[in-house]
């Protein structure tokens, strides 16, 4: 399995049981543009930064995101979540 992607697993058994696979670099791509563009990042229309760009499978291996922003907010400062961070800005 290549480094860029993300797999919701289950395991049954002796079974391994793949749910789904998501290439992670095009959001890997989109982050380092904007975290490039650092100035203007910024939605049209929107006065606010953008934080990062996610895959939707994100959501399902960390559902605690949904209610939880100083989780989320932690998880973009970790290894495994500081490449999808839209911006160099420190976010805790």
């Amino acid at each position: 399995m290549r480094k860029n992607t993300l797999m919701e697993v289950e395991h049954k058994g002796d079974k391994t049981i793949f749910h789904h696979v998501e290439d992670l670099s095009p959001y890997m791509k989109e982050a380092k543009r904007l975290r490039d563009a650092e100035g203007s990042n910024r939605m049209k229309g929107d006065s606010y930064l953008r934080m990062a760009v996610l895959p939707p499978l994100i959501f399902q291996k960390h559902p605690e995101f949904q209610e939880d922003d100083k989780a989320l907010k932690k998880f973009l400062e970790s290894d495994e979540g500081r490449r999808f961070k839209a911006t160099n800005k420190r976010l805790i």
